[in-house]
Order: C-alpha cells, then structure tokens, then sequence
C-alpha cells in the first residue's frame, strides 16, 4: 500500500510541470496578442512590405489552421503593399508547418 501511494506522489509532482509547461504552449500558440507583439518588435510589416492588418489577419488565419484537425496544409494569401497578392508561405514553409501542427497536436494530447 505505501508503494503505491509514494507512486501516486510523484507520478502527480511530476505530472504539474509538465502541465505548466504544455498550458504555456497552448496559450503562446493561441495568442493573437504574442504574434502582434512579435511583428512589431521585429518590424515585419515594413520587411516584407504588409499592412499591419493583414499581418493580424494572417496571425489569425495561422490560429486557426493549427486548431483545426481537418485541414492538411497551410494557406494564407495576403496582399502585400505593392498591391500584389500572394501566398505568404513557399512550399517548404508550408511543410514545416504541417509538422509544427502535428508538435501542437501532440502538446493538446498530453495537456488532455
């Protein structure tokens, strides 16, 4: 009996940073605020040559792929100062992302 309560103990000790540490993911990836913190520390607007509004609609569109199960591959076009619209990621971006996504996923699956 007591080695199952000195189990419990620290399964549960060391379950709260791991936690801790997949609520902070989750938030982060889910904060509109940290990516608009983050395009205007780094001045991304003027670097690429977009509008702060299509870079929050391009934030939120970022959101909303990663929490949606059923959609395979990133897409986000944006229309860029010069007037020209375009997809704002290139192929392997969009690659990178889709394993980004599953990370997410995994970290949703471990906070559950």
């Amino acid at each position: 009996m007591n080695v199952i309560r000195l189990l419990t103990r620290w399964i549960f000790i060391v379950s709260i940073p791991i936690l801790l540490l997949s609520v902070t993911i989750a938030w982060a990836f889910n904060s509109l605020w940290i990516y608009k913190a983050g395009f205007t520390k780094y001045d991304v607007g003027q670097t690429i040559g977009l509008s702060s509004t299509e870079l929050g609609r391009s934030a939120s569109e970022l959101i909303t792929y990663f929490n949606n199960p059923h959609q395979e591959f990133l897409d986000i076009n944006v229309t860029y100062n010069t007037g020209v619209t375009a997809s704002l990621y290139d192929q392997a971006d969009i690659q990178h992302m889709k394993d980004v996504k599953g990370v997410i996923w995994l970290d949703y699956g471990l906070l559950l």
